[in-house]
């Protein structure tokens, strides 16, 4: 990154772990004058293990919405199967919420 901003006097920044240190830095760069550079360093690893927590969890918002929308499918599903069967033995549903709009009133 240094070598593109002396280069093309375009500033950057980028974000580098340092894995020795165990840190994370945003580092930004630019060019003040023709052949040097200037680097600012800022310790950006509380931020970046915050973000990596609320990846986590926002992972396992995921899983439990999927799991939670597999199992209303499946209530859904036996709702049915119940309706479909007291049909057949001639009783009233006892899940009008799951019935198609047009067989709720017949």
């Amino acid at each position: 990154a240094c070598e593109r901003v002396v280069a093309t006097g375009v500033p950057e920044s980028l974000e580098v772990e340092i894995g020795r240190l165990a840190r994370w830095f945003l580092v930004s760069v630019y060019r003040p004058e023709r052949e040097h550079f200037v680097a600012a360093f800022v310790d950006i690893t509380e931020r970046k293990q915050a973000e990596l927590e609320v990846n986590r969890q926002l992972a396992e918002l995921r899983r439990w919405y999927a799991a939670t929308l597999d199992r209303e499918d499946r209530l859904r599903d036996l709702k049915a199967e119940v309706n479909a069967l007291r049909r057949r033995l001639g009783e009233p549903v006892r899940y009008p919420s799951v019935e198609p709009v047009d067989a709720v009133g017949a």
